[in-house]
């Protein structure tokens, strides 16, 4: 989403404006009388932003609004989610994890690194992000529901400078192919240029380990 950028009162330059009347009408006013009625009910002088603007030179069309400022986003009642507020859990979404006792719950996708979950700790009261391979053992419904989570996550397949998809026979293709394969068991996805310490070949994003997923195993 981008960031709000709303000009209103002084900010607003056009010597007249077209301001929305009580009844949804528009009327042109000068910017000087627009600004003397925002302050004589106590409201803001806002630019209309979300209707296709009629033109007119030098004008801009406005409405009258009460403000709330600084001018912050709507709150939610999840809001306070990571700050122990305490959020509706599903109880069927449940999983364990080794880095803290007992059930912790699913609360959505994670929305910082690619297939992180927002997950939350009934004991510690704290909100936390967690990875697939992190998860130990789980419910058949956390099990699914981190499978389309993950699976609407895949990273796009490679294209060639003009856009176009690499052939399957690419080495770029065939990496992406069992990149997102892996992906859907490990959950982790790294854009970083990682090397295998063993063989020095260049790892999967999606391999979270320090040498290469299949090989070099332990005999």
């Amino acid at each position: 989403m981008e960031a709000m950028r709303v000009r209103m009162n002084e900010a607003i330059t056009e010597e007249s404006v077209l301001l929305y009347g009580d009844d949804g009408t528009l009327a042109g006013i000068s910017r000087a009388d627009a600004l003397a009625l925002a302050r004589s009910r106590a409201m803001d002088l806002v630019e209309e932003w979300e209707r296709p603007q009629p033109r007119r030179a030098g004008a801009v069309v406005c409405r009258l609004l009460r403000v709330q400022h600084p001018l912050v986003w709507e709150s939610s009642a999840e809001a306070s989610v990571d700050r122990g507020g305490g959020p509706e859990l599903d109880p069927d979404l449940w999983f364990v994890t080794a880095h803290c006792e007992g059930r912790h719950y699913v609360l959505g996708n994670g929305h910082t690194f690619r297939g992180r979950i927002h997950a939350w700790c009934p004991a510690k009261q704290l909100g936390f992000r967690v990875s697939k391979s992190d998860i130990t053992e789980c419910s058949r419904e956390t099990a699914y529901y981190v499978r389309g989570l993950l699976a609407g996550q895949e990273p796009a397949a490679p294209v060639d400078d003009e856009g176009d998809l690499l052939p399957p026979d690419d080495p770029e293709y065939r990496a992406w192919v069992h990149a997102t394969k892996l992906f859907g068991q490990t959950g982790s996805w790294n854009e970083r240029v990682r090397l295998c310490e063993v063989c020095g070949a260049r790892l999967w994003p999606s391999n979270p380990k320090p040498t290469c997923w299949d090989a070099h195993q332990a005999r």
